[in-house]
């Protein structure tokens, strides 16, 4: 009885795992444990020895088996669950490798852990047969599984998928895919900034540190007169500022891994905004005023960072603006909005009416403060 109820246990676990190593690997481990159950079954045949010695050296014969078997199993079993609770991630890797090699028929797949952030991710490399190679980064959507749970997902917010697409329809982040399960397994993958064979991509946080890309000897106690900050540097502060405020995304410049810069050696060359998290979203009447303002909600003031100081809050208003009018371009602005929710809308994904009717919504207004934002600019 007890070897019946193990081999359907062992059965049933064993259908639940997506990855053919594990697969592989438990199985192995599953016919060893048959095998240690067969020599138990021939000892205690040999134990129904009238003998009493012929009894007695079965049982020194069978203990090793019993703790050998006893061990084994335990070890299997631990190894089998740890396995299922991380299933969700044998389904990224496996999609992931659907969708690309759905794009990239004849390439070479490779996964590696994701670097940061607590949403469950991967990156993946991809070399083509020319030998061509490149990454992407791939995470569940916001309201997707966490690292650390596998019951948490909610379906996604097709608003994430739109402010991804105009990123990359107006150059200001990098090209991004999707590919779902369903509507709550969603995954997003965007193209490592750095990809070319000649740049590399660094963040805010770490171009910061490096006074020959940053120019900078501490940002923390940096003043406009111990000398310039790298022009690129100040370019992707005020530009991730502009779209933040725009589209209500929350921590574009406070959080230091969410932008930055892309680098050839040890010339700055680019920049890119790379991830966002949302938050309230302004209205047309207030949008350029937190601007002008410098500071309201991101607390730019309370930073120790002196350089996001000095460019987004402390800097005279007129160079400030000066800055902005540089970078902002409203029909660059407006035909990448278009273009973006064009994209998401021929998806072919049947999103909800109500998740529909809510990125009409927000399309409307981020075109609205994309208005308003362009016309204070241009009043001073």
């Amino acid at each position: 009885m007890l070897l019946h109820k193990w081999l359907i246990y062992m059965l049933i676990l064993l259908e639940q795992l997506d990855n053919p190593q594990d697969i592989l690997k438990h199985s192995l481990t599953f016919i060893e444990n048959s095998q240690l159950f067969s020599q138990i079954s021939q000892g205690v045949e040999a134990m129904k020895n009238d003998n009493p010695a012929a009894q007695r050296a079965a049982i020194r014969r069978l203990n090793p088996v019993l703790s050998k078997f006893s061990s084994e199993l335990i070890n299997n079993f631990n190894l089998m669950t740890r396995s299922l609770n991380d299933r969700p991630h044998h389904i990224l890797m496996n999609k992931a490798s659907v969708y690309f090699r759905s794009i990239f028929p004849d390439s070479n797949i490779k996964f590696s852990p994701k670097l940061s952030g607590d949403q469950l991710g991967d990156i993946i490399e991809i070399t083509l047969e020319a030998g061509e190679a490149m990454k992407y980064h791939i995470k569940t959507h916001r309201n997707g599984l966490r690292s650390q749970c596998s019951n948490s997902a909610k379906p996604v917010d097709i608003k994430e998928l739109f402010v991804y697409k105009f990123l990359e329809c107006s150059e200001l982040g990098t090209e991004a895919h999707f590919f779902l399960d369903n509507l709550n397994d969603f995954y997003i993958a965007t193209k490592d900034a750095g990809s070319d064979a000649s740049t590399k991509f660094f963040t805010y946080a770490q171009v910061r540190e490096n006074q020959k890309l940053c120019s900078v000897a501490n940002y923390k106690t940096w003043i406009p007169q111990q000398g310039p900050v790298n022009p690129f540097v100040i370019q992707v502060l005020v530009m991730a500022d502009i779209v933040g405020r725009i589209f209500g995304l929350s921590d574009l410049v406070t959080n230091d891994g969410n932008i930055g810069l892309i680098c050839d050696e040890n010339k700055i060359v680019g920049y890119k905004i790379i991830d966002f998290d949302f938050g309230n979203l302004s209205n047309p009447d207030s949008v350029f005023e937190g601007f002008k303002n410098g500071n309201d909600i991101r607390h730019y003031l309370g930073m120790q960072d002196q350089i996001i100081h000095y460019f987004l809050a402390g800097r005279p208003l007129e160079e400030r603006g000066k800055a902005a009018r540089n970078l902002f371009k409203l029909d660059s602005f407006l035909r990448s909005i278009e273009e973006a929710y064009g994209q998401v809308l021929n998806m072919g994904i049947p999103f909800s009416a109500q998740n529909l009717e809510a990125l009409a919504e927000y399309v409307q207004q981020v075109r609205a403060n994309v208005e308003a934002f362009a016309s204070g600019l241009s009043a001073f």
